[in-house]
């Protein structure tokens, strides 16, 4: 600031005074933005529902089930896992390979089992888990083994990654659940290795390391459910759906998420 006289009295030549202000307006923004908090943050990416480990975990709490001599068994199964980390409304599938006493032993345990809840945008989150148990026996050692995936990825993480999991809630087709009993040819049924009337149709589809789907729905049909209608209304559902990426590592990765279909509904849309 300079001065300069007039009629002997100094006054101030002010300059730059359009930046002062400027200055001045942005503190009182910057001040009032953190008194409401208003402070930018970083968006933190959804973690998906696990299994937790332990005594309380699934693993732990399946009683292997008094079937004589040695087997390896592969059971897959859902469960929702509630924003309270209980796994609700378990389903195992039926399998020609599988007794019934395996699929109650998982039954009984998912009911006391607990996991970590899945975190969207900063809340607990339902989402429906995709998961398999491995019953092995060799002589007198028995070995139970649980993997959250359906091992369609295996060849690249192999046992251990986590699968894709849907965070958005959609119905059941209509021209789906209208067609009836559809018949299941032997040949099939051993193929897909489910018994009928479970599965008629299993549909896949690669969601990314960044939830998005990616790539086309492929659908594999076990018996003559060749109804486009319906496989078309599955595509869109899905397609349009939500995700929280698999994981690996710790890392999100590409995983494939995958919809079987039953007789009369879809197992797993709720």
């Amino acid at each position: 600031m300079r001065f300069s006289e007039k009629n002997g009295i100094p006054k101030p030549v002010r300059r730059n005074a359009g930046v002062i202000v400027f200055i001045v307006r942005a503190l009182i923004i910057v001040v009032a933005a953190t008194q409401i908090g208003l402070a930018v943050t970083e968006v933190q990416p959804p973690t998906p529902a696990r299994l937790v480990k332990g005594e309380e975990s699934l693993e732990k709490l399946i009683v292997f089930p008094n079937v004589p001599g040695d087997l390896i068994l592969n059971v897959y199964c859902r469960a929702q896992v509630s924003s309270q980390g209980q796994m609700e409304r378990n389903l195992c599938f039926r399998s020609e390979h599988v007794d019934q006493a395996f699929r109650d032993a998982i039954d009984v345990a998912a009911k006391s089992a607990k996991s970590t809840p899945a975190v969207v945008s900063g809340e607990l989150h339902r989402v429906t888990l995709w998961y398999r148990v491995v019953f092995a026996r060799k002589d007198d050692r028995s070995i139970v083994r649980v993997y959250p995936n359906w091992g369609r990825d295996f060849d690249k993480y192999g046992n251990d990654y986590e699968g894709p999991q849907r965070t958005t809630r959609m119905t059941t087709p209509r021209n789906c659940i209208t067609r009836g009993i559809f018949e299941v040819s032997a040949a099939d049924s051993i193929r897909l290795g489910f018994e009928k009337p479970s599965i008629l149709l299993i549909a896949s589809l690669s969601i990314d390391a960044d939830g998005k789907p990616a790539g086309k729905v492929d659908f594999e049909s076990a018996g003559n459910l060749d109804d486009s209608r319906c496989r078309s209304s599955i595509g869109d559902r899905l397609k349009n759906a939500e995700y929280i990426p698999g994981h690996h590592n710790g890392n999100p990765v590409e995983t494939t998420y995958v919809l079987p279909v039953g007789s009369d509904r879809l197992f797993e849309f709720r």
